[in-house]
């Protein structure tokens, strides 16, 4: 005896590479905030897990610090929803501070831990919001540097919290 069944169709092929930018909001340990811009590309390993790549350059609001990191990202995609998906993360990278007018760099280590939402808006269009946590290291034992009245130590470690609001396309 045969038995019509009806055809599903198979899934459509996932979209691999993605480039995108994203703006943002920076809080150091109790320091003033600070804006955040920045490229990211990512590469779907599966529809769950994903490897993401930042440039990006962080810059107080009084301007007496800016922020220069490369950093990667393993990015989980919970299985959920079709169009919004939430998302954590667990990343780490390299950085450099620059302080005052230039007279002082510091080159940091960093680790951090987030959640995100992707929504989808096409196939190839998606908008990205997350928010990370982490903490930044000082590769240099002896971190100083002369501002006008003085010197002025800097913290070894710091820890950061950052918004991060942005546009993927996906090829």
């Amino acid at each position: 005896l045969y038995i019509d069944q009806p055809m599903v169709p198979a899934p459509a092929p996932m979209s691999r590479w993605g480039l995108g930018a994203f703006a943002g909001s920076v809080h150091i340990d109790d320091q003033e905030v600070g804006s955040d811009l920045g490229l990211v590309g990512r590469y779907r390993l599966s529809r769950s897990w994903s490897l993401e790549g930042e440039v990006a350059k962080t810059k107080s609001t009084s301007g007496s610090r800016v922020d220069r990191r490369v950093g990667g990202a393993v990015v989980w995609n919970l299985p959920v929803g079709r169009r919004l998906k939430p998302s954590l993360l667990l990343g780490a990278g390299y950085g450099q501070s620059e302080f005052g007018e230039g007279e002082f760099h510091a080159e940091q280590g960093y680790g951090e831990v987030g959640f995100g939402l992707t929504y989808k808006l096409t196939r190839s269009l998606h908008l990205m919001a997350d928010v990370r946590a982490g903490t930044r290291s000082t590769n240099d034992d002896d971190v100083m540097y002369v501002a006008k009245g003085g010197v002025v130590e800097f913290d070894k470690d710091e820890d950061y919290s950052r918004a991060r609001l942005g546009g993927m396309f996906y090829f």
